[in-house]
């Protein structure tokens, strides 16, 4: 079952929506909450999916994106009242990309060491960029800002990644690790 506007918004229709977009809709989640909680964050979103499928447009991956994020803000004031250990890094939880090279592959520790001194705010918006591919536009929607923000966001969160990256290995570019 395609997601279409003229498909009925039911079962079939959500459990599309659900198949089509879940593991981006987590690997964002793992991002902003922790692999721990990802998953339980992921399940509150797809319910307001099913609850407001009538105001879900044709195109969800950016309202998806979206609801996550509110959803994530949610679960981190809750985690302020009842602190506790998130427990692994999130980016062992993030996927290389599928056309991720050898070299890449074989330097994931230092690509950890720089994903973890990076800031959560910085994380969100390359995983965002590069891992699910968003458009300026979309990235912007995403993060609830206009799109020049995040095009500038995105910007600083590269700069910086790379200057980290360059202290680690010498180099900027992650091939030449």
């Amino acid at each position: 079952m395609t997601l279409d506007s003229d498909a009925r918004r039911g079962e079939q229709w959500h459990n599309a929506l659900h198949g089509q977009y879940w593991k981006m809709v987590f690997r964002f989640l793992v991002s902003e909450v922790g692999p721990d909680d990802a998953h339980d964050v992921a399940q509150q979103t797809f319910l307001v999916a099913w609850k407001k499928r009538d105001h879900v447009p044709d195109d969800p991956k950016t309202w998806l994106l979206n609801v996550a994020r509110k959803d994530a803000l949610k679960h981190r004031r809750w985690r302020l009242r009842h602190p506790e250990d998130l427990g692994s890094d999130a980016m062992d939880e993030l996927p290389l990309p599928a056309d991720g090279t050898e070299a890449v592959a074989s330097h994931r520790d230092e690509l950890q060491r720089v994903w973890r001194q990076l800031r959560p705010t910085e994380q969100r918006v390359l995983a965002l960029a590069y891992l699910e591919d968003l458009t300026g536009e979309q990235l912007g929607e995403a993060l609830g800002v206009r799109a020049t923000t995040a095009r500038q966001r995105l910007s600083r969160a590269t700069k910086r990644a790379r200057d980290l990256l360059n202290r680690t290995t010498g180099t900027g570019d992650p091939n030449g690790c």
